[in-house]
Order: structure tokens, then C-alpha cells, then sequence
């Protein structure tokens, strides 16, 4: 898959050209075909409807009840606009290449979203991450769910109080966004997929390669200095804060003693999976990890 995304990324940046609609539909059908995904994406619209205000711009969307991609030309413009201040960090090619990645990511980010989908709906899968999607994607999996939308029809359960627990979830969604582990596992697996493609060929794209791992490492620290003025890390804060403490509790590496708890999910997991799927690390390692970020040429300007 990484190889294919790259060919198509190369050939469209050294022709001088940026990602066009051919683009998109060739890199939607690259990562649906990999991961079989063809019963979760079934059409991709372009619009210029979705969010944009003071607070950002949203370039597009994944659907998961009508299995569409929504691209916004319009927001991914202004995106672009904002981040030509890193042109000065590369040189020619890395500069179309830097804006044609820029893109791919934030389409493989919704095809992630997508994947997750497909996680969630699967019952062999036991793993950290799954529990985690699955308790993301509660309501939308209640949503999809037959028996579920047949009970509302039939007024076992109550319109009114259906709408109301809707309301209560998306103001929800919204105040824990920076801290969902969905969000923050579309990003990092995005990123990966685009360092992964780029890798071939990053002795000839240095500065490029540098930024795009610094943009990987930024996402997998993002959330936790917020995070410890409540709890222990991203991931707990957000199960709390979501109503799902039940999630946390029924880890296996969970302990009462926070120092504890640290203790066994590090011997389980890695540095890397931890931040991956916003779990405790010490400060030591957030520490070591941030100073690094700060070499790199994306904070060099």
C-alpha cells in the first residue's frame, strides 16, 4: 500500500503538480482495497459545507453512517495558506511534495476513521486499541445497530430521550475532541503511513522526512500536559470524562496506585504504543521525548 501511495505522491511532485480529485479517488481506492474496506466507503463527495470558523477548519470527514468521504477544496486551501510558512525548511520538490503529503494525510486520517469502523464491528478482536475504538464509537455503533434503531421506532425507547442522550454526547465529543482515542490513533497512523511511504526515498527529501517524523512525534505527546490537570494521561481523562470509567477499571494493567499501574503498563507496552494509544508514560519519558521534538527543523523557525 505505502509503496503505491509513494508512486502516486512522486509522480504527481515532480511533475509540478498538486493532489486533484484523480488523486484522491486513487488514494481512496489504494487503502479501501488494502484493508477491505468496501463495505464502509462506498461514494467520496467533494463539498465546500463543512465546519470553518475562528477555531479552524475541518478539510474533511468521514461518515459512518452513509460510508462517504467528504473533502473540502476550500478548507484544504486555507490549510495550505497557513503552513507555506515551512517552505523556507525545503527545497523545491520538498516544498509540492510537503503540500501534496499535507493532503494525503488528511485523507488517510478519514480513511482510519473508516478502518476503526470496521474494528469496532469486529468480536474476535480483544486488543487495547479496539477496547478503546469501541468505546469511542459507542453511540455510532448504537446507531447502526437494527435491534437498537427497531426499539426507537417502536417507542421502547423514547424519541425525546434518544435526542437528548445525541445532544449530550456531541457537547461531550466536542470538550474531550483533543483527548479521543480515535482522533489520536487516525493521526498517528496516518503520519506512519506517510513516513512508511516517504522511507525509500528520504535521502532525497532529508528535510522533508525530518518535518513529517517531528509531525508524527507531535501528535503522540499531544494531550498530555492537558491531561495531567485531571488524571493520569489522555486516554483516562477522556474514559472519565466520557461516562466510560468502566473501560479504564477493566484494563488489566490498572491499579489503584498510579505508581503502580505506570509500573505494569510500561512492562506491557512500550514507549511508543503508550503514546500511541494516550497511555501513562512518566515525565521522565514525555520529557526526554519533547526535548527531542525541539531539535527538530519544524521548531526551528
Amino acid at each position: 500500500m505505502e509503496l503505491e501511495i509513494l508512486k502516486l505522491i512522486y509522480y504527481y511532485s515532480v511533475n509540478g503538480k498538486l493532489v486533484d480529485s484523480k488523486f484522491i479517488d486513487k488514494i481512496i481506492e489504494i487503502v479501501v482495497n488494502k484493508k477491505n474496506l468496501d463495505s464502509y466507503v462506498r461514494n467520496v463527495r467533494f463539498t465546500s459545507q463543512l465546519d470553518k470558523n475562528d477555531y479552524g477548519v475541518t478539510c474533511a470527514a468521514y461518515s459512518p453512517l452513509s460510508m462517504e468521504v467528504l473533502i473540502d477544496y476550500e478548507s484544504i486551501k486555507i490549510v495550505m495558506e497557513n503552513r507555506s510558512s515551512y517552505d523556507c525548511l525545503f527545497h523545491s520538490l520538498e516544498q509540492i511534495m510537503f503540500r501534496n503529503l499535507t493532503i494525503t494525510q488528511i485523507i488517510l486520517h478519514e480513511l482510519e476513521h473508516a478502518y476503526q469502523n470496521k474494528q469496532a464491528d469486529s468480536k474476535a478482536d480483544s486488543s487495547i486499541e479496539v477496547k478503546l475504538i469501541k468505546a469511542s464509537l459507542f453511540l455510532e455503533q448504537a446507531m447502526k445497530n437494527p435491534k437498537f434503531l427497531a426499539a426507537v421506532l417502536k417507542g421502547e425507547i423514547i424519541s425525546q430521550d434518544f435526542l437528548t442522550y445525541i445532544l449530550q454526547n456531541r457537547e461531550l465529543y466536542k470538550q474531550y475532541y483533543a483527548l479521543n482515542p480515535t482522533e489520536r490513533l487516525a493521526q498517528i497512523n496516518s503520519f506512519r503511513a506517510i513516513l512508511t511511504s516517504i522511507e525509500p526515498i528520504k535521502k532525497h527529501i532529508p528535510n522533508l522526512y525530518e518535518f513529517q517524523n517531528a509531525s508524527l512525534v507531535e501528535e503522540m505527546l499531544r494531550g498530555y500536559q492537558d491531561s495531567w490537570n485531571e488524571g493520569i494521561c489522555p486516554t483516562q481523562v477522556y474514559l472519565f470524562g466520557t461516562r466510560q470509567s468502566k473501560v479504564w477499571l477493566d484494563f488489566d494493567f490498572y491499579n489503584q496506585d498510579s505508581k503502580q499501574l505506570i509500573k505494569t503498563v510500561s512492562e506491557q507496552n512500550n514507549l511508543a504504543r503508550r503514546l500511541s494509544l494516550g497511555l501513562p508514560v512518566t515525565y521522565e519519558e514525555y520529557e526526554k521525548t519533547h526535548d527531542w521534538l525541539q531539535t527538530t527543523n519544524k521548531y526551528s523557525i
